[in-house]
């Protein structure tokens, strides 16, 4: 029974099916405050705009109408229609973010307004086109129903609504919903955990026009016509209005991750193995996870095919670095904003398996060769190769595919996702079902397993189900670790991350660090230098745009240049 429900509540919760049924005997009661069926006919399908325009989460779009006569005719053409105009202004938008996003589907808008009035022999102009009928509704072996009185009218479009709700619904709670409103709130944090947002921003857009087009072809039967007015920029405003005061679904959305989260089959971590090994096998090594003799209490408990083909054999193996080649490297990178240059020929080389740190002072520009060594930045020249394959032209969505994680020296974060939600939202498993219109996003097990793992990992274990804007600081940091490490990288590039960290916290990211470093590639960026010189098997220090100086710390720490541009008098700290 109890299953039955959930299954239920997974196409309907019970605040819709109460709103369904409130629509259902609506014709009854308005008379007895004063309404008529027709206006419960127009709320129910400008409520289809405003659900479908929901999707875009806070993006402006705009809609355009394409209507003829009968019944299906305005229907099918005004959702192919509106949906092909979707997508091609999405080609034009959708590699825009922020306000220039908003300004250019605006300008769209306008556009299709003028357009009305200036192809006024095929709209109609001011005065649209009229004479449109509603062709009956043909129901066989029942026959033909009139649908030209209201209430009639009002039952054909209540199916629509029911069936719009309901299919927007499963979408905003699929994975590719999820995926959706983790670009709302960080489209930088989403592209380097390998989601490539200017295509979902393009699927949603066009879906959102699609649902336009379904209210653009209902409303042009109940009202005998096409008129320009619904085009205008105030009736867009006024959608915009119905969702930032109804909230969409998000008032039905239910507390992420309440309900709990599928319990791992068998132990995702060797029982004897320190809790932070790492989720993903060294480029040199096999995962114990991976390995057929695996000595955990219940090995038999995990059936094949919860298992993923890749994960199987092992994810990184097949790619290995070869012996004696680093896995990442730069020769002769250069970057310059304007005239004024950051970094010049600057040649690194970093061994798998070790924990290098890239030092320097403020302004050195380490932070900008993280971005470019992400992506986020293109090089004015010099090449980048990850595993023997130059990356210098990849997205940073593309290098985080192939094994490339990031921390960020300011938290960036899905501060509205639960902390499970953010680490599932990194892992692979997720990424690869990102597309995944219908199936509830809490259903993919295999995410859910290992990000939950993730949680236990970084020591977050009880705050599963908090958002992450409610976390202290140092739990934020710790997730924002946690979430790169979810991705399963080969190597992970972690930006100042002990930064605002108290005492304790930094005890516990050491830690952390350490055991990691022995089986992940690991580069950091730190001013602490009590934790680079004891934790780094190699240290780089950059100054004014430069490499002066590489090596193992002692080297780095007794170099006179070092001291000279950075580090000063250095009180003696142990080094590898």
């Amino acid at each position: 029974m109890a299953g039955a429900r959930a299954r239920l509540a997974s196409w309907a919760p019970p605040p819709m099916l109460g709103l369904f049924a409130l629509f259902a005997i609506l014709p009854a009661l308005l008379p007895w405050i004063g309404g008529y069926t027709y206006l419960g006919t127009e709320v129910m399908i400008w409520a289809i705009f405003a659900l479908g325009y929901n999707l875009l989460l806070g993006y402006i779009g705009a809609t355009q109408r394409w209507l003829v006569g009968g019944l299906w005719a305005p229907l099918v053409a005004g959702i192919v229609g509106t949906a092909l105009c979707g997508a091609l202004v999405g080609l034009f938008v959708a590699r825009r973010r922020g306000i220039y996003f908003s300004l250019l589907t605006i300008a769209f808008g306008v556009m299709f307004w003028f357009m009305v009035f200036l192809l006024d022999t095929w709209t109609g102009g001011e005065d649209g086109l009229t004479g449109i009928q509603r062709g009956p509704l043909v129901l066989p072996p029942w026959g033909a129903l009139s649908l030209r009185d209201n209430l009639p009218f009002y039952y054909f479009v209540y199916v629509f609504f029911v069936l719009a709700t309901v299919v927007l619904w499963r979408i905003v709670h699929s994975p590719f919903g999820q995926v959706i409103g983790a670009i709302k709130q960080s489209e930088s944090r989403a592209r380097a955990l390998g989601y490539d947002t200017p295509r979902y921003k393009w699927v949603v857009f066009t879906l959102s026009t699609a649902f336009a087009g379904l209210a653009g072809g209902l409303y042009t039967l109940a009202r005998f016509g096409a008129f320009a007015e619904p085009m205008s920029l105030q009736q867009s405003g006024n959608v915009v209005l119905m969702c930032l005061i109804g909230g969409g679904f998000a008032s039905l959305r239910p507390r992420a991750g309440r309900g709990g989260v599928p319990r791992p089959p068998r132990p995702l971590l060797h029982p004897h193995r320190p809790l932070d090994a790492p989720l993903r096998p060294p480029l040199h090594g096999h995962h114990p996870l991976h390995a057929r003799g695996h000595p955990g209490p219940h090995p038999a408990r995990a059936p094949p095919d919860r298992v993923p083909r890749h994960a199987r054999r092992g994810i990184g193996t097949e790619r290995g670095v070869m012996p004696g080649a680093p896995i990442l490297e730069t020769r002769g990178l250069r970057k310059a904003f304007g005239g004024h240059v950051v970094l010049d020929d600057v040649n690194l080389r970093f061994e798998p398996r070790r924990l290098s740190a890239l030092i320097g002072p403020n302004g050195a520009g380490k932070t900008t060769c993280f971005n470019l060594l992400t992506g986020v930045l293109r090089p004015d020249a010099g090449t980048i190769h990850f595993a023997q394959r130059d990356v210098t032209g990849l997205a940073p969505d593309r290098r985080a595919r192939i094994g490339i994680g990031r921390s960020f020296q300011i938290l960036n974060l899905f501060n509205d996702y639960t902390v499970l939600e953010n680490t599932r939202m990194a892992v692979p498993d997720m990424r690869r079902r990102g597309f995944d219109l219908w199936t509830p996003a809490g259903e993919v097990t295999a995410a859910a397993d290992k990000a939950a793992a993730a949680v236990r990992l970084i020591g977050l274990a009880g705050r599963e189900h908090v958002a992450a804007k409610f976390l202290s600081y140092g739990q934020r940091r710790l997730l924002e670790i946690g979430v790169a490490l979810a991705g399963e990288p080969e190597l992970l590039l972690l930006d100042e991350p002990t930064s605002g960290l108290g005492s304790r916290p930094l005890e516990t990211l050491r830690a952390l660090v350490q055991r990691l470093s022995e089986r992940l590639t690991i580069i950091v960026i730190e001013h602490d230098m009590d934790f680079v010189l004891s934790l780094s098997h190699h240290v780089a220090v950059l100054h004014r745009g430069t490499v002066i100086a590489e090596g193992p710390p002692a080297a780095v720490r007794d170099n006179a240049e070092v001291r000279e541009a950075y580090l000063g008098t250095l009180r003696h700290v142990g080094a590898r």
